[in-house]
């Protein structure tokens, strides 16, 4: 029916994660680091007869299982009743990586969707967001952010220094639920470590903000997958200045303070055993490239 607007629509890591404490509601409450970055989907939404959802990753469900199928609906039902969309997506972010790859399809088409209609405004679509998943609002931005909460209390940092990760993911898929169910009080922290690893990044301390990288689900997810520790003493033997794990994984990444070195990392670290990328910072999360 219409032109299709096209989007970048970049995944995220969290470059340093803690939880504080399990809430009542059964969620918890953290405080994590997020950095939008180089990798990312394209997104094309087109508005429709009908809504579908495909894409070129097997992995991918097409129906109402897919955020952005869910992100159309929410979208119809608040602000344009009877709105239904085509969406198609060229996936370059693997599923199941804690790289929240589907969360910015979300966005992506949430922000495509403002821009056919019209229908919203910035402040009611990033309430929206937060009906569809944690870290959907923090796609609507990106960049560096300070996020607590459950992950959506969000404090932006700015523009920090460029940042180069490389990407390391084991063949393996961790849910979320259960590296929650994973953890012990001993894993819980008070989140002051994140805050100091914001402040050293924004202060281009690197080598600091390395020693700071932590993720709280690591200890417990690699007491049964060593392939955790293997990957990040690899990384952290081939130069990284830090190494972690991303959200609930199964990505690993180690930080870099320069484009050469993270890619002769990624020479030395790469294997047919592993998925490995080289990426850097980049904001915003989201953005049209062609309407």
């Amino acid at each position: 029916m219409d032109t299709p607007i096209q989007l970048i629509s970049r995944c995220k890591l969290n470059l340093g994660l803690e939880i504080v404490r399990r809430r009542e509601d059964g969620y918890h409450d953290l405080v994590t680091l997020f950095q939008s970055i180089s990798l990312a989907d394209r997104v094309m939404v087109r508005l429709a007869t009908h809504t579908s959802v495909s894409a070129d990753d097997p992995d991918v469900p097409s129906g109402p299982d897919n955020l952005c199928y869910r992100a159309v609906e929410a979208f119809a039902a608040r602000f344009a009743p009877g709105l239904t969309a085509e969406i198609a997506v060229e996936k370059r972010v693997p599923a199941g990586a804690g790289l929240g790859g589907g969360s910015s399809n979300a966005a992506a088409t949430l922000l495509a969707l403002q821009h056919l209609t019209q229908a919203a405004e910035d402040e009611a679509l990033l309430d929206l967001a937060s009906t569809l998943g944690a870290d959907v609002p923090y796609f609507l931005s990106g960049g560096l952010c300070l996020a607590r909460g459950i992950g959506d209390r969000l404090a932006p940092l700015g523009a920090g220094p460029d940042l180069w990760f490389v990407l390391v993911k084991p063949e393996l898929r961790i849910s979320t639920a259960e590296a929650y169910a994973s953890l012990s009080p001993a894993d819980f922290s008070n989140g002051g470590a994140t805050e100091r690893l914001a402040k050293a990044i924004l202060q281009g301390d690197l080598e600091q903000a390395g020693r700071l990288v932590q993720n709280a689900f690591l200890n417990q997810l690699a007491a049964t997958r060593p392939v955790f520790l293997e990957i990040e003493a690899a990384l952290l033997r081939a130069g990284a200045l830090g190494a972690g794990l991303t959200g609930s994984g199964s990505c690993m990444f180690g930080l870099f303070a320069d484009e050469p070195a993270a890619r002769r990392t990624a020479e030395l670290v790469g294997s047919g055993a592993y998925w490995v990328q080289v990426a850097h910072s980049a904001a915003p999360a989201v953005e049209v490239v062609r309407t």
